[in-house]
């Protein structure tokens, strides 16, 4: 199993508290129940724990009748290759019963050890760190897009009140000019109002 896989086992282990397994090959799992299973029976539980690993559980249609043996032996495989690295352990046996109360099955309890709950917090802070680095880089980006529209904004108010102001001395200039000629001869002003 390589560390993705390992990484995600490990979560889902975190997730799930425990996940209990058929130790007696059983034919059909789904009408197995226990009494640590909040699924309906094991076949779910399992079923469960192994989406939470992102482990694909599809079963090929050649093989749907031994679907329960396929995610038993899938969810098995995790378990030996996390219990080899001692992040979790295997509980006490206990037995459950059939739907109809007919037979006992007996069923182990895995459980994640100290070390494999700290494996797992850590990995887990790990994607958390991850993801906020993610979400920070592109609020920074989003940031400086704001920040240079708004200076583009300001860049064009600049220049569209300098061309205003241009413009109004333009008009400005003669009516100046004009006063001007008033001032020093009225006559021509009075000729000029008329």
């Amino acid at each position: 199993m390589n560390g993705k896989k390992i990484k995600e086992s490990l979560l889902a282990f975190l997730d799930t508290g425990s996940v209990i397994v058929a130790t007696s090959p059983v034919a059909n799992i789904r009408n197995i129940t226990h009494a640590g299973v909040s699924e309906d029976n094991i076949f779910e539980h399992l079923s469960l724990f192994l989406k939470r690993t992102k482990i694909n559980i599809e079963i090929p249609t050649y093989l749907a009748n031994t679907e329960s043996l396929q995610v038993t032996k899938k969810t098995i495989r995790i378990i030996d290759a996390l219990e080899s690295l001692k992040l979790i352990t295997k509980g006490q046996e206990m037995t459950s019963g059939l739907y109809d109360n007919i037979q006992p099955t007996p069923c182990i309890i895995y459980s994640i050890t100290p070390s494999g709950l700290e494996a797992a917090l850590k990995l887990q802070e790990h994607d958390d760190a991850e993801k906020r680095f993610k979400e920070q880089g592109t609020r920074n980006t989003i940031s400086i897009c704001i920040s240079i529209f708004a200076l583009l904004a300001v860049f064009l108010n600049s220049y569209f009140s300098y061309e205003r102001l241009n413009r109004l001395e333009e008009v400005i200039k003669p009516q100046k000019i004009l006063y001007e000629v008033q001032s020093k001869d009225s006559r021509f002003a009075k000729a000029i109002k008329i």
